[in-house]
């Protein structure tokens, strides 16, 4: 695969436009976001960038087959599984990727370009897992709720504070004082991704321990929300590690998702609707990768 500088506005040089598709779709194949990107291998590629950029898309609700679009394709005589991926799937597949990587960097500056919201979105390097993990936080708890409420759950605010005061030795409205959060907002809007991971953990792990034990009851349930935070308080305290409620806060993430959906409405316009070109068969989305 040739070492190319693809992300760049300069006239008569090729740039990464020059190997976008339009068949029904703005797009271009995942395969070649890989290599532009400077990774050699596809199939870790899916596991460990795309895979993630689509838990980003789906956790903040947006539709996954307006923007990626799972396809075969040949490469170099080689049928392979791979993906139709929007403008947008591409941001967010570029924030997915390792920043340590120089073609990760000019792609991210070649998005801040284009849209000002893609910019605020970049300059937070773990805002793509910040805003996965929230979302999952989002599934978590109702998910929590609902095997609570079938076990006889009447008590949801004391419930979930039962869990808070494990995890972090005090209640959600101490947490809020304690993190500096506003009045009304959820702290969990201000965490890191370690913390919030550590939530989500928290939340998956009583669920399956109430309906392990089939604990039933607010006073049940409780005490199992509390132990188990208390649990996860223990094993992030582990040999000298920092507890939950002494971690920094971090820019509320809300913001983030404004961008985002911002980020999205602006590259969105760049990819209306347009006349639709002839193509030739080498640029025809049947034909070899194009790297």
């Amino acid at each position: 695969m040739p070492n190319l500088d693809l992300f760049h506005h300069e006239a008569g040089k090729p740039n990464i436009e020059d190997y976008a598709f339009d068949n029904g779709m703005h797009f271009w194949y995942a395969s070649d976001v890989a290599a532009s990107l400077g990774y050699d291998d596809f199939v870790l590629f899916k596991k460990n960038v795309l895979n993630k950029a689509i838990g980003l898309c789906m956790a903040n609700d947006f539709p996954i087959p307006e923007n990626f679009e799972q396809c075969t394709r040949k490469v170099n005589g080689e049928i392979i599984e791979d993906f139709k991926i929007s403008r947008f799937a591409f941001l967010l597949t570029v924030v997915s990727g390792d920043i340590a990587r120089p073609q990760v960097q000019q792609a991210q500056a070649y998005f801040a370009a284009f849209a000002d919201a893609a910019t605020q979105l970049i300059q937070e390097g773990e805002i793509g897992d910040r805003l996965t993990v929230r979302g999952k936080i989002k599934e978590g708890n109702r998910a929590l709720d609902s095997v609570a409420k079938h076990h006889g759950l009447r008590d949801y605010s004391r419930f979930h504070n039962e869990g808070y005061m494990g995890m972090y030795n005090m209640g959600y409205s101490a947490l809020q004082k304690a993190k500096g959060v506003p009045e009304g907002r959820t702290p969990l809007d201000f965490m890191g991704t370690r913390e919030l991971n550590a939530n989500l953990f928290r939340l998956s792990e009583t669920k399956a321990r109430i309906t392990a034990r089939k604990d039933y009851g607010d006073h049940a349930l409780q005490s199992t929300a509390r132990t188990v935070g208390a649990e996860v308080r223990q094993l992030m305290t582990k040999d000298g590690g920092t507890p939950p409620e002494a971690l920094p806060a971090h820019r509320d993430i809300t913001e983030a998702q404004k961008n985002l959906k911002g980020a999205k409405r602006e590259l969105k316009k760049i990819d209306g609707p347009k006349e639709t070109k002839k193509r030739s068969k080498k640029n025809s989305p049947e034909s070899d990768s194009l790297f």
